[in-house]
């Protein structure tokens, strides 16, 4: 008698890395996919037309169930994260970038706050780390519901790879928007908002790398600016912040009216008088 076959069970989470020509950094990230306590996920790579072996490392070195779908161009992140979350059979979605180290209880810790059906988009904090992995610094982002929805009015306020998201609100929102790169993170953020509670755990879950050949151009520098500012202006979230907030906000706004000039500062401007106008 043959035993009819049994499919494994789904994973109840789906890692969506896109890289593209990673391979002097992505044996660190695939080694704290490795460390993970919790198990009971897959990691669900999109190589964007590498040619430096990328992917060879990580069918060495990986000690987890993956799969590896490569574009026949390069498509960029927007387009290759939905392929990614499309793929992805897990329920919930962690972000991971391929030069990004894990801390090994990222995935357990902010899957357990998703037993709030409520919540759609969870996030965490980050330690920053150079080119040798040697940590300099953090990146400090609000907490509560309250806080990130304030902030989205002027800033994206979750690191991109150390989010984890319901791969159905992701999908019902219609996904990363490739018109608005090199913000497509902060304007899905403000879609999901509109689906639920969203927030950052407190926990610092990601060691994100901050690369010294990442310098980028003035025009680089400038269509980053124009886009913020044009998802900037295109939501708005009422409600105040709160008073352990507060100074953060401060201090990203401050930081965006001395980069942003002529039409977008002025927007940035008016943005602010709107919300510190009284309601009526």
């Amino acid at each position: 008698m043959t035993l009819p076959a049994v499919a494994p069970p789904a994973p109840s989470i789906s890692v969506v890395c896109a890289f593209f020509n990673e391979a002097t950094v992505i044996l660190d990230a695939v080694k704290s996919l490795n460390e993970q306590t919790f198990r009971n996920f897959e990691v669900v790579f999109i190589d964007d037309a590498s040619t430096d072996g990328s992917a060879e490392i990580i069918k060495t070195h990986a000690d987890f169930p993956y799969r590896i779908l490569r574009n026949d161009c390069n498509l960029g992140l927007a387009a290759s994260l939905n392929r990614g979350v499309a793929a992805a059979t897990g329920t919930l979605i962690a972000r991971h970038d391929a030069d990004d180290v894990m801390l090994p209880d990222r995935l357990g810790h902010q899957m357990a706050f998703f037993a709030d059906a409520d919540l759609v988009l969870l996030g965490g904090q980050a330690q920053k780390i150079d080119d040798h992995g040697t940590p300099f610094g953090a990146l400090a982002m609000p907490c509560s519901d309250r806080d990130c929805r304030f902030a989205l009015n002027f800033y994206p306020p979750f690191v991109h790879p150390a989010v984890m998201y319901r791969k159905a609100d992701v999908e019902a929102v219609g996904g990363y928007d490739a018109a608005t790169f090199p913000a497509e993170d902060y304007d899905l953020w403000c879609r999901l908002a509109g689906r639920g509670r969203i927030g950052n755990t407190d926990h610092t879950v990601l060691k994100y790398r901050v690369r010294s050949s990442g310098s980028i151009t003035s025009d680089r520098r400038q269509i980053q600016l124009r886009k913020h500012a044009e998802v900037m202006r295109r939501y708005r979230f009422f409600g105040a912040p709160s008073p352990r907030g507060t100074a953060l906000h401060i201090r990203r706004i401050f930081r965006l009216l001395t980069l942003f000039g002529g039409t977008d500062r002025l927007s940035l401007i008016s943005k602010i008088g709107r919300m510190a106008a009284p309601a009526r």
